[in-house]
């Protein structure tokens, strides 16, 4: 499979610039290529990376769930375990993006939903609209993956990537097009937040919805 390849050339470059440390490998597949016949190259490819990340629609085509209908919570996680049992290399990590229904994490030791940061709006638990927030989800899902990548190296938790990559995210649907970067005295500012103070309020949110667990 392509990914493959371009792992392998990816690491013969680092040992020929005599760069040691491994990196961090973060897959997220191109949604042309989330169909079922590639299911069984997939389960090879993810042995190659310690991060696999499609979102909820790509990975449900995987298995040929329709794309006209948007999977479950529980399909959803069906599918991530298959992947997770199959033998994801290096962290052993599965993060489904899922849109308004926030993420799904799973390692060997982590089966969890997180919410969105900009979370929507409910009828009886069904999700009946958009934040006011939203403008535009183009770039969100790249915005959560480099996010995830920065949180996951600085904190090496699973949980606490996925809470700066929902945060990472919510910038980039505030408006059509890239989020407005400021610096003042206090720092940088995106779309005039403080992404730390915006991670610390979604960190306090989720402390608040499990009943006060600490994270």
């Amino acid at each position: 499979m392509e990914v493959i390849g371009q792992i392998e050339s990816l690491l013969a470059l680092r040992e020929d610039a005599r760069i040691n440390d491994k990196p961090l490998l973060i897959w997220e597949p191109r949604p042309s290529s989330c169909i079922p016949t590639n299911l069984q190259d997939f389960f090879q490819a993810v042995q190659k990376v310690d991060v696999f990340t499609p979102n909820h629609v790509e990975l449900a085509g995987v298995f040929g769930h329709p794309n006209s209908e948007t999977p479950s919570r529980a399909t959803v996680e069906t599918f991530a375990l298959k992947f997770l049992g199959s033998g994801v290399g290096g962290q052993r990590t599965v993060v489904i993006r899922a849109g308004e229904e926030g993420c799904f994490i799973a390692d060997d030791q982590t089966r969890e939903w997180l919410p969105a940061y900009h979370e929507p709006t409910r009828v009886e638990g069904i999700v009946t609209g958009s934040s006011a927030k939203v403008i535009d989800h183009t770039g969100a899902g790249n915005a959560f993956i480099g996010a995830f990548a920065i949180g996951y190296l600085s904190t090496s938790s699973i949980h606490d990537a996925a809470c700066y990559g929902n945060v990472g995210a919510s910038f980039a649907m505030e408006q059509i097009g890239l989020p407005d970067l400021s610096q003042s005295e206090d720092g940088e500012h995106w779309n005039g937040a403080d992404p730390l103070l915006r991670l610390k309020e979604y960190r306090s949110r989720l402390k608040r919805s499990n009943g006060g667990a600490e994270y």
